[in-house]
């Protein structure tokens, strides 16, 4: 046989155990909020611990940085040191004249050569005389 079932129509619970439940869901509650702050807490700590060992990594690097800066600037200034000397060595040529004498008209524009083989001056030797040859058209007459 069955047993009666209770009428829980008119069921009243006891104060106390009221209480109890209330504590217990507070307690629950409160235990979420601190799974939840925890949780938190932790994404935080990777989020740092990733920071850190992006400084850490950057660090490292810059070391290699600054090689590799000195070896772009040494080899900067050796090419800096290289053109210094290619143009000093063709401001400052000089040229043996076969004969002794005097300069008597330079060849060159503002102290340059034009190309090789070229004429450099014109020199009279010291012993020497100047002649002049001079070519000119008549004028035409005027009546």
């Amino acid at each position: 046989m069955k047993s009666p079932t209770p009428d829980t129509s008119n069921f009243c619970p006891r104060k106390e155990d009221v209480l109890l439940r209330r504590e217990v869901d507070a307690r629950r509650l409160a235990a979420l909020g601190a799974e939840q702050e925890l949780a938190a807490h932790r994404r935080q700590a990777a989020t740092t611990e990733r920071e850190i060992a992006d400084i850490k990594a950057r660090l490292a690097s810059i070391p290699l940085e600054i090689a590799s800066a000195r070896s772009e600037a040494a080899t900067a200034e050796a090419s800096l040191q290289q053109r210094r000397v290619e143009s000093e060595a063709r401001r400052l040529q000089f040229i043996t004249a076969p004969i002794s004498g005097r300069v008597a008209s330079p060849a060159g524009h503002n102290r340059s050569i034009d190309r090789r083989g070229g004429t450099v001056a014109v020199i009279l030797p010291t012993n020497g005389r100047l002649e002049v040859e001079l070519l000119a058209r008549p004028a035409p007459s005027v009546s």
